[in-house]
């Protein structure tokens, strides 16, 4: 069995939504505060359950952090 066959393929149950997160961060080697951008591929409906899970996963987060950008992703399978 090759490696692709084992591979878990994700199917969205409706619809994956790319959603940009800053978090502001201190730089170690300058002390000051720098923005970071990362970008998370969620499963839903809509931005507003989107970004609900968003701010659930993100509780705990010792960093200042905010979403912002929201939109439906070109991406339907995720292998």
């Amino acid at each position: 069995m090759s490696s692709i066959d084992e591979a878990v393929t994700l199917t969205p149950q409706y619809g994956f939504f790319s959603v940009t997160v800053e978090i502001l961060e201190d730089d170690p080697e300058t002390g000051k505060i720098k923005k970071v951008k990362e970008e998370h591929l969620v499963d839903g409906r809509n931005c507003t359950e989107v970004e609900n899970k968003v701010k659930k996963e993100m509780e705990g987060v010792a960093s200042d952090w905010k979403i912002v950008k929201c939109q439906t992703s070109k991406i339907s399978v995720v292998y």
